[in-house]
């Protein structure tokens, strides 16, 4: 599966406007710390429950129905099983 590999090194900015913020900076950052270096690494107390290209997640209860390259799954968030 594709890494990511842009660098985040600006961090997150949630003052400009969605079509203009600057390379190297993101909207937001959830359950990861961009470092100096602009690579990401997990916050304290995460864990990576997946892995691959998320083209998107909507969260409904304990479940969360991801929509990846090649799949819809649906992960719960207490068993930590997807289907």
């Amino acid at each position: 599966m594709p890494a990511f590999t842009a660098s985040l090194a600006g961090g997150a900015n949630n003052r400009a406007p969605d079509n203009r913020i600057p390379e190297g900076q993101a909207r937001s950052i959830v359950n990861a710390v961009a470092r100096a270096d602009g690579s990401l690494s997990l916050a304290p107390g995460s864990a990576q429950v997946m892995a691959g290209r998320i083209l998107g997640a909507i969260p409904f209860g304990r479940k969360i129905a991801l929509a990846t390259t090649s799949a819809l799954i649906l992960y719960d968030t207490e068993t930590g099983e997807s289907e």
